[in-house]
């Protein structure tokens, strides 16, 4: 019997394409991608850098035949550095402590020979938060309020049918770059 495999970027990956383009807040620009397909007909593996007009960079990484399973999401700015892992349902947010210049301390430790890596006393310099994740799982909050919304017609889907498209388009994108750096 031969089975038919769905593509894992619609399947898997699409989830975290919902996430990232909530996050970016702006319009693709360009999509570079590459995909493996080691034991299905379609990609098992699948790598995608999106560069959005705004300056925002997201890289994707989703695997189906990874050693180890790992839902994670991390975000890089000038201001903070988050971390939130989906599989143990924990986050945290690293900020620099608005009293601290800390790109500033750290040139004047390295300045003075007395910069090490491993002991800059970071506690001084960051203020580390972490955040308190709902334990319930997202993928069925997504479906039953997407069931409500139905039911009740005057409710708001969590993801509007303009965010699901946008996601499906993005997906698509980075099919089309798989194909077009196809590995033979």
């Amino acid at each position: 019997m031969h089975y038919i495999t769905a593509s894992f970027v619609l399947d898997v990956m699409i989830h975290d394409i919902d996430i990232v383009l909530s996050l970016a807040g702006g319009r693709i620009k360009k999509v570079d991608a590459v995909g493996v397909n080691v034991i299905e007909d379609n990609e098992d593996i699948c790598s995608a850098r999106l560069l959005f007009d705004n300056g925002c960079i997201a890289n994707i990484t989703a695997s189906r035949i990874a050693l180890k399973t790992e839902r994670k999401v991390r975000v890089f700015s000038r201001q903070a550095y988050l971390s939130v892992d989906y599989f143990k349902k924990t986050g945290t947010v690293i900020k620099a402590d608005p009293n601290t210049d800390v790109v500033q301390k750290v040139r004047e430790l390295k300045k003075a020979g007395k910069f090490n890596l491993l002991k800059a006393g970071w506690s001084d310099m960051l203020h580390i938060e972490k955040l308190k994740i709902d334990d319930r799982e997202p993928l069925r909050l997504e479906q039953e309020a997407f069931l409500q919304a139905v039911a009740d017609r005057s409710a708001k889907p969590e993801v509007s049918a303009e965010e699901g498209l946008a996601a499906m388009q993005c997906a698509e994108m980075i099919l089309a770059s798989i194909k077009k750096h196809k590995w033979e």
